[in-house]
C-alpha cells in the first residue's frame, strides 16, 4: 500500500473533536474571509508536506508522527470524556508533553518563520552594505526542502523540547457548546505572561495553550506560577481577604485537577490567540467566525501570517494595535494601558480609557518603576528603566514618570529643548 500524500500538521484525531454532529468542520480562510465546510480528513494537511527530495532520494518523515499521535490520542480522549476532574499518570504526561512539543514543530509556521528570518537578515545586511565599504555576504534563499530538513533536524531534538514542556503544570479550562473554542492550522500557542516579552520554551513566564475540543483547552502553565498562586491563596485565607475569582479557579485547577469553567471573555481571548497565531486557517464546529472577522478589520496583517517574530522591528504580537504603554512594577506585576500622548523628556501617560483600579494601584507606588515600554501598532518605539512617578493629576487622569537619576533627566530635558528649538528654526 502506497503511503498517503496527505500529511496532517494538525492530527486528524484532534480535528475530529471539532466536527459537528454531521461530521462537518468549518474552516475560515483568513485570506479570503470565506468559510469552507470541510472535515477532519481534508483540513489541517498539505500534500507531501513531510516529503523531501534529497540527493535523488525521496524521504517521507510523516510516519515519525504516528507513534507520537498514537500515544497521545487515548490520553486526550480520556481528558475530553472527564467529568469535573481529570487524572493522568506520569507516563501519560510524558507522552502528552512529547505530543505538544511535536505540535509546536510540525506546522507550517516554524518553516515559514525560518524563511522569514533569512529574509529579514538579508534585508538588514542590504541596509548595512549600502552604508559600508565592507560587503556582508547574503544568506542563501531557502527552498521548501531546506525548511523541511530544518523541521526534521528539530524533530531529532524532540526530547529537548519535551523536557521544557513536561516541567510545566497542566490546567484544563472549559466553556459550553454555545460559545466554543477555536482551533487552527497552528494550534499550540505559546504566550508570555508579560506582553512586552516574546514567548519561548526557554523564556520564564511562558505558557502553552492547546484546544482539544470545542469545549476544552489545555494550559501548560509556567512552573514558577504554582507556588505564587498557592502563597496568594493561603495568605488571603489567613488575612481573611477576598480571593480574586481567577486565582481561585487556577488554585482549584492546579491542586485538585478540577476542570474550570471560564467566562466568554476568556474564551474570546484564547480564541484570539488561535486567530493571531494561525498561518491562514481557523477551525470551528460552528459556522460562527464573528471574532475572526472583527480582528481582521482591526488588523488586516493577520490575514496571512508567515512569522510570529520579526528581526530588528521590535514586533510584539501580544500587544494590541494602537499606542500602548506597558508599565512594569516588577517581573510579576505590570499594567498595559492605552495612552493619548507622551513627551520626549518624560513619560506622561494619559489614560484613554480610565481604569480606576489600575490608576489607583499606580498612584500608590512609592519606589521606582522597573521599566516602561511604549508600543505603536505592536512595535516597540521606546523603552526606559528605573522611572519614578513625579506627578499625578487625578482630574485629567494623567501620571507623569521621570528618570530617578537627576542627571539622566536633565540630559533628556536638554535634548527636548534642542529638538523644540530645531522645530522653530
Amino acid at each position: 500500500m502506497a503511503p498517503s500524500k496527505k500529511h496532517h500538521f494538525v492530527p486528524q484525531f484532534i480535528l475530529k473533536n471539532f466536527q459537528d454532529g454531521s461530521g462537518r468542520l468549518f474552516v475560515f480562510d483568513k485570506e479570503t474571509t470565506k468559510v469552507i465546510p470541510s472535515n477532519a480528513g481534508n483540513a489541517g494537511h498539505e500534500n507531501n508536506f513531510n516529503t523531501i527530495q534529497h540527493d535523488g532520494q525521496v524521504i517521507n518523515f510523516e510516519p515519525a508522527f504516528d507513534k507520537i499521535d498514537g500515544n497521545a490520542a487515548p490520553i486526550i480522549e480520556g481528558l475530553v470524556k472527564a467529568k469535573g476532574k481529570w487524572e493522568i499518570t506520569r507516563q501519560q504526561k510524558n507522552d502528552l508533553s512529547i505530543f505538544i512539543a511535536a505540535q509546536l514543530l510540525r506546522t507550517k509556521m516554524p518553516r515559514s518563520q525560518v524563511k522569514h528570518l533569512y529574509k529579514d537578515i538579508n534585508d538588514w545586511t542590504d541596509k548595512l552594505n549600502a552604508k559600508s565599504k565592507h560587503h556582508i555576504p547574503q544568506l542563501p534563499n531557502l527552498t521548501d526542502d531546506d525548511t523541511k530538513i530544518s523541521a526534521l533536524e528539530s524533530l531529532a531534538n524532540l526530547d529537548d523540547y519535551k523536557s521544557k514542556v513536561i516541567e510545566k503544570d497542566i490546567l484544563i479550562f472549559k466553556t459550553d457548546d454555545r460559545y466554543p473554542f477555536y482551533s487552527s492550522d497552528n494550534p499550540a500557542v505559546m504566550l508570555s505572561a508579560r506582553p512586552d516579552r516574546l514567548p519561548g520554551l526557554d523564556v520564564s513566564g511562558t505558557d502553552i495553550y492547546y484546544p482539544i475540543s470545542p469545549t476544552l483547552i489545555l494550559c501548560f502553565m509556567d512552573k514558577n506560577l504554582k507556588p505564587k498562586i498557592i502563597k496568594t491563596v493561603y495568605t488571603a485565607q489567613i488575612s481573611k481577604v477576598p480571593i480574586p475569582l481567577e486565582i481561585q479557579q487556577c488554585f482549584k485547577a492546579l491542586i485538585f485537577n478540577e476542570i474550570v469553567k471560564i467566562n466568554n471573555e476568556y474564551v474570546d481571548f484564547y480564541n484570539s490567540l488561535q486567530v493571531n497565531s494561525s498561518s491562514r486557517f481557523v477551525y470551528s464546529n460552528l459556522d460562527d467566525f464573528k471574532l475572526v472577522k472583527e480582528m481582521i478589520v482591526e488588523n488586516p496583517n493577520i490575514k496571512s501570517v508567515e512569522s510570529l517574530y520579526k528581526i530588528g522591528s521590535n514586533f510584539f504580537p501580544q500587544i494590541p494595535p494602537g499606542q500602548i504603554a506597558v508599565i512594569a512594577v516588577s517581573d510579576e506585576e505590570y499594567f498595559k494601558v492605552e495612552i493619548i500622548n507622551q513627551s520626549d523628556s518624560a513619560f506622561e501617560i494619559k489614560f484613554k480609557v480610565m481604569d480606576v483600579m489600575k490608576f489607583t494601584r499606580l498612584c500608590s507606588i512609592k519606589g521606582p518603576i522597573q521599566s516602561i515600554g511604549i508600543f505603536i501598532d505592536q512595535s516597540q518605539t521606546r523603552y526606559t528603566a528605573d522611572q519614578i512617578i513625579s506627578n499625578i493629576d487625578v482630574d485629567t487622569q494623567t501620571i507623569t514618570f521621570t528618570n530617578q537619576d537627576p542627571g539622566v533627566e536633565k540630559m533628556l530635558k536638554h535634548i527636548e529643548q534642542l529638538r523644540q528649538k530645531g522645530k522653530k528654526e
